[in-house]
């Protein structure tokens, strides 16, 4: 057997229990499933997956919203910050 090393994870007790339902109906444990992530990110050198962040692009509902701006994208976002 390959050597392994052990990570440990906090997590929400109704999440895991979701995710172990998923991947064994996937056929994988959960430590599979994480290999899998891991690998892929290795591999790609980036998430494996899109990630999505709607709270960044949501239309600003109030005046007294803390966010003084919403952007429709990422490239408009980007060039704010960086000017």
């Amino acid at each position: 057997m390959p050597n392994t090393a052990n990570i440990h994870v906090r997590i929400d007790p109704l999440k895991k229990a979701q995710a172990v339902e998923l991947f064994d109906s996937l056929g994988l444990s959960i430590s599979a499933a994480f290999n899998l992530f891991i690998n892929q990110a290795i591999r790609t050198k980036s998430i494996p997956f899109a990630i999505d962040t709607p709270e960044l692009f949501a239309p600003k509902d109030s005046d007294d919203d803390p966010l003084p701006e919403r952007f429709t994208n990422l490239d408009d976002l980007f060039k704010d910050l960086k000017s």
